[in-house]
């Protein structure tokens, strides 16, 4: 008797640690989240998960709890932060050579490229090194917090 395993099975991660906490502040510090400031509605915020091709495809997933691709996440007592936040969820559903790239555009149309660099084990998948439009947010160690601001 033979028995063989299907070399091209997809891996299913167990364990995966690929978000980013993004905050979202004019030039003089306003949180543009805080929903007392009305600036920024959760409506305004769409998140597109980017083909290798180059094709966007916008997170719409309306059986998730977070079906937009993040949360919302309120100032807590236990955090050192008075701001407001999004848990963005990053592109793990196209990962090319161990990298990704997340589109998140905001009203006015302005978008943010948010390249992911992964380490992959057996069934893990953790975000690395995070960069927003080409700049550094998140390294190895680094929290997971990164703010944008708007002019």
């Amino acid at each position: 008797m033979f028995f063989s395993c299907e070399e091209n099975e997809k891996v299913s991660y167990q364990n995966i640690k690929a978000n980013l906490f993004l905050s979202i502040i004019d030039k003089k510090g306003k949180d543009l989240l805080d929903p007392d400031n009305n600036e920024i509605s959760l409506d305004d915020i769409k998140v597109y998960y980017k083909e290798e091709s180059g094709k966007l495809n916008l997170f719409n997933k309306p059986s998730l709890d977070n079906p937009k691709g993040f949360g919302f996440v309120a100032p807590s007592l236990e955090s050192s932060s008075s701001r407001y936040f999004i848990d963005l969820f990053l592109n793990t559903v196209y990962v090319y050579d161990n990298q990704s790239c997340t589109v998140l555009v905001l009203r006015d149309g302005k978008t943010y490229e948010i390249k992911t660099y992964f380490s992959k084990e057996k069934e893990s998948i953790i975000a690395q090194k995070i960069f927003i439009n080409g700049e550094l947010v998140v390294d190895i160690g680094d929290n997971r917090l990164a703010t944008i601001v708007l002019d």
